[in-house]
């Protein structure tokens, strides 16, 4: 049977094209010129997905997705706008609309869109037919759950695998050992790309903490006036945007281990807020007076050097003392040579399987090639590198020339930002960072605006200002 979608839509040259759009792609086509007619339908027939209008000749297109939430609260809404400001696909979001796209629209992103959504609607329903048989539900389902988490975390550990050989490493390995079961915090420190995460989840991995949730938050990332609301959580009405009560990851890390990734850069505010929860264990989320207490071990990591930054006022003393109650160190990859011949054979066997080819290896000369570069990116830069590799030579062997090469184009790539970057002022600089940073994370997330603000940790309705004020429209 065909999927069915409603078209909500007064202006018809765009209902059209919008109807012929979905019919490329052979599903069932239903059209509504307005608010009151489009319910109508929605009653009328068995509907697997809404394209809705936000603004209707007798309706405002919010009170329309109102009543299609109450009526049909598994049916996925995709809202449509022209000239909708934050505030509206922020006040849509609170009552439940699937995704918010805008005009001018692009094929490829409503068919994808429209596609995820139907996926979700179908998902659900799976789950309900389920629920009608709880005996099937846990015997069948409960067990295909746990091969699904068993799955998910060997890929977890495979991707956040730390490899070394070296003495250094090595010793790092006992260190974890030893610090993984007792609750004390601890600070991991080291330049950007040495694996500091790495590190933070193989502790995890090794404590008694190992079943209960790990939850990253990466304090350079998010703007300074959001991360006590990330932290903390918030209550509905704390501030302009918060419309209803949201966990902290404080919260959310209950029983497990909060990573406080670049620790160095959180706000002043934050820190005092952060240092009271390390001391009582308790803390209160934004815009309300109720104490919660919560179970959590903190493991931070920086790139700065805290003492210089308590020397400049920019970092609490009594706050680096508690963090670091246990310090790990990682070196830059330049100082333990020994590790790159097995992280870089480690890459190109993952990376290999990720992309579908056969395993390549190195030559003698391109692993000494390997150990006598500089690594300013440290591990990060290594399996950029392997992974170029693996997709641009097609010999099996990699040979110190195919390094060179691939080097020297990072180098080219490296020189030629520095020099763009010298032309710019830092505002226009951040900005075209951003931007890319952004649409190389939307293509990942396959244009899907919410799984992309998940994805970088950031909230929907400040993702959404971000995107327009960068410009991006897709």
């Amino acid at each position: 049977m065909k999927e069915r979608i409603l078209i909500i839509e007064s202006d018809e040259k765009m209902r059209t094209i919008l109807a012929d759009v979905l019919l490329s792609k052979d599903y069932g086509i239903i059209q509504a010129r307005n608010g009151e007619e489009g319910m109508k339908k929605i009653y009328e027939n068995e509907l697997n997905l809404v394209l809705l209008d936000d603004v209707l000749p007798d309706i405002n297109g919010i009170e329309v997705l109102k009543k299609i939430v109450e009526s049909k609260p598994l049916l996925p809404v995709i809202m449509i706008s022209e000239n909708g400001t934050i505030k509206d696909a922020s006040r849509a979001i609170e009552i439940g609309v699937y995704d918010w796209l805008r005009k001018p629209l692009n094929n490829a992103e409503i068919l994808l869109t429209v596609r995820n959504g139907l996926e979700k609607q179908k998902l659900q329903h799976e789950i309900d037919t389920l629920k009608e048989d709880s005996s099937y539900l846990k015997k069948v389902l409960l067990s295909q759950y746990k091969k699904e988490i068993i799955a998910l975390k060997e890929e977890t550990e495979k991707k956040y695998h730390m490899v070394g050989v070296s003495v250094t490493i090595r010793k790092i390995f006992e260190i974890i050992d030893e610090v993984a079961k007792p609750n004390a915090s601890i600070l991991v420190i080291g330049e950007s790309g040495v694996g500091k995460e790495l590190v933070a989840r193989m502790i995890h991995n090794k404590s008694r903490r190992k079943d209960e949730p790990f939850i990253k938050i990466n304090c350079a990332a998010i703007p300074e006036t959001l991360i006590e609301s990330e932290l903390f959580g918030y209550e509905k009405g704390a501030f302009t945007d918060a419309k209803g009560q949201k966990k902290g990851k404080i919260e959310v890390a209950d029983k497990g281990i909060l990573f406080l990734d670049e620790v160095g850069d959180m706000s002043l505010s934050a820190q005092a807020k952060l240092l009271r929860f390390l001391q009582e264990g308790e803390f209160e989320r934004l815009g309300s007076t109720e104490t919660i207490k919560v179970d959590v071990r903190v493991v931070a990591a920086t790139n700065k050097k805290l003492e210089k930054e308590i020397e400049a006022k920019r970092f609490r003393e009594d706050l680096f003392y508690r963090l670091n109650v246990i310090n790990i160190y990682i070196p830059p990859l330049r100082e333990r040579k020994d590790d790159i011949p097995a992280m870089a054979d480690y890459f190109l066997t993952v990376i290999g399987e990720e992309h579908g080819v056969p395993k390549k290896s190195l030559t003698p000369d391109a692993i000494e090639y390997l150990k006598n570069q500089p690594w300013r990116g440290n591990g990060r830069e290594l399996k950029n590198v392997m992974e170029r590799a693996v997709i641009l030579i097609k010999a099996t062997e990699i040979n110190s020339n195919d390094v060179m090469k691939i080097l020297e184009n990072e180098e080219k790539k490296y020189s030629n930002l520095m020099l763009d970057i010298q032309k710019k002022t830092l505002k226009e600089a951040t900005e075209e960072f951003q931007k890319e940073f952004i649409l190389k994370a939307l293509a990942e997330n396959e244009w899907n605006k919410t799984k992309t603000a998940e994805a970088l940790e950031i909230e929907r309705a400040y993702f959404h200002r971000k995107l327009k004020d960068l410009g991006i429209n897709h």
